[in-house]
């Protein structure tokens, strides 16, 4: 009766000031470090009238950017908009300046029936659906440009070029161009052919020609096209760069984005013009989205795991010095030759054996036949094994986020099944389940990254939105707001406690992104909690 009651006691004081208890706990997060780690531009386009004339818009995340043509350096880049919450997924694939109106279009994930107008201020003007071609069915939408007034009239002045992929009546996938009247009807297809068929950015150049990216499923060459398809010659080199976002300017210079947070310019015949580059955000070198973070006390910096696409996807992990350098490249988690295939995911780290762990969903593509944490050498990232966690946790959903506890040699793993909310199970070191942390009294939400403190007695706990601490029986005794630690931009996706360095007893958050980073913070009684 007695510990009944102090267990209720302790509940209610939580409920009712929580404030008091964080403060007496863990005090406020005080953040000590953030380094961006990628990004990208998904669409580019060239601005050739009203307030912002002869400028270079791009999109970044969420936010749309730009900068005087004119220009060098990176001082003159400025923030035109924010588009959140002007479709439901956010993530804009395409974007493009109509002259004739001086208002944006803006094409979505997985929106694909409709185009947000916008005006030069961003906001939001209403929509135009897409009357697609009877039969087919959009699976994706990607870079859009907009056709000049003075183009010839076979080139469709005044109309949107659009990158679409998607299905016939006869279920046969095509990919095209597709071209798009400022209303929204479809008035042409132009296909695209190869093996691999898909197109991630396109621009209208001249009389009778297109440039586009993908055209034979590497999106890291530009290839020339007709209105009919047909292929007139490729860029020289590869520009993994421009893979996003194509637009040529007036004097026949051409601008791309995509990788690596640059704008790059390539002159009239496709060659590469570095000195006219712009860097609109410095990284650590990575590309794409970064998935996972743990703490490699072998090496005493991080690893970390990602992924881009182009004919030549890149799974990788990644090592991260904590001079904050650059990172590089550890070993391929997707090699073309043969399985086994790997997607990247939430990381930890078992110092004892020197062994990094990856959690890895029960799917078809990459090769992943069971559930498991998938076990790398932390010196070289050669494959070690796996670990089954398909008799402990089968029927749960895929996993989220992954823990070691090297006190107990035990893994934390969260899940996103049905009835997860809230919940942390623990396996053996063999996959053996142990028993589950159930924290759905205060947290109603998944939990999507989960971490140890050094003391193995702790567990610091996210749902992206709000970072928990929590002990080992399931009670919370501190929260915060994720923007505590990232800012107010994006989720926390991953979790890591660093051990050893000059860092040593401080964690770390993974901003996925785009933009991605990784913070460095702790919890500091000095700070007041908000």
């Amino acid at each position: 009766m007695g510990f009944a009651m102090k267990f209720v006691t302790g509940l209610f004081v939580c409920a009712m000031s929580p404030s008091v208890v964080i403060a007496a706990q863990h005090g406020g997060i005080r953040k000590v470090k953030s380094v961006e780690l990628s990004t990208y531009s998904e669409d580019i386009t060239y601005i050739r009238t009203g307030p912002h004339a002869k400028h270079l818009a791009f999109v970044e995340g969420t936010k749309v950017y730009a900068y005087p043509v004119s220009s060098k350096g990176t001082g003159s880049i400025k923030e035109l908009f924010d588009t959140t919450g002007m479709a439901p997924s956010n993530a804009i694939h395409g974007l493009a300046y109509m002259d004739s109106e001086k208002r944006f279009a803006a094409v979505f994930a997985n929106d694909w029936h409709r185009m947000i107008v916008i005006d030069a201020h961003g906001r939001v003007e209403g929509e135009r659906p897409i009357t697609f071609p009877p039969g087919y069915t959009p699976g994706y939408v990607e870079g859009i440009d907009y056709i000049p007034p003075g183009a010839p009239a076979s080139d469709y002045p005044d109309h949107l070029a659009m990158c679409s992929a998607g299905t016939t009546g006869a279920g046969v996938t095509v990919s095209n161009i597709l071209i798009v009247a400022r209303n929204g009807e479809v008035v042409r297809q132009i296909p695209l052919p190869g093996q691999y068929p898909g197109c991630g950015a396109v621009a209208y150049r001249s009389e009778g020609q297109l440039l586009v990216t993908g055209y034979d499923g590497d999106w890291g060459v530009i290839t020339i096209i007709d209105f009919s398809g047909n292929s007139l010659g490729n860029s020289p080199q590869r520009v993994d760069q421009a893979g996003e976002g194509l637009a040529c300017l007036p004097d026949g210079t051409v601008l791309g984005g995509g990788m690596g947070g640059q704008i790059v310019m390539l002159d009239p015949y496709l060659i590469r013009k570095p000195e006219g580059d712009r860097t609109f955000r410095e990284t650590q070198g990575l590309a794409g989205s970064v998935m996972g973070v743990a703490w490699n006390s072998g090496k005493h910096g991080f690893v970390l795991t990602g992924y881009r696409f182009s004919a030549n996807t890149i799974y990788a992990l990644h090592d991260l010095p904590t001079t904050f350098t650059g990172a590089a490249w550890l070993t391929d988690l997707y090699p073309r030759e043969s399985p086994p295939y790997f997607r990247p995911r939430k990381l930890t780290y078992l110092p004892a054996e020197d062994l990094i762990g990856m959690v890895q969903p029960h799917s078809a593509f990459p090769y992943s036949p069971v559930l498991s944490i998938q076990l790398f050498h932390g010196g070289d990232g050669s494959h070690y094994g796996q670990i089954n966690l398909e008799p402990a946790l089968a029927g749960r959903g895929n996993p989220s986020g992954i823990a070691y506890n090297r006190s107990f040699n035990q893994f934390a793993v969260t899940l996103t099944g049905s009835g997860e909310a809230g919940k942390v199970h623990l396996v053996d070191r063999v996959g053996g389940f142990v028993r589950t942390i159930d924290y759905s009294g205060t947290i109603p939400s998944l939990i999507s990254s989960v971490e140890f403190f050094p003391s193995a007695t702790e567990l610091l706990l996210s749902d992206g939105h709000t970072v928990y601490v929590g002990d080992l029986n399931g009670h919370i005794t501190a929260q915060y707001p994720a923007s505590d630690v990232i800012g107010n931009e994006g989720a926390i996706s991953d979790l890591a406690a660093i051990t050893t360095g000059e860092y040593a007893g401080l964690f770390a958050a993974l901003r996925s992104g785009p933009p991605s980073s990784v913070t460095i913070f702790t919890f500091d009684e000095s700070v007041k909690k908000k």
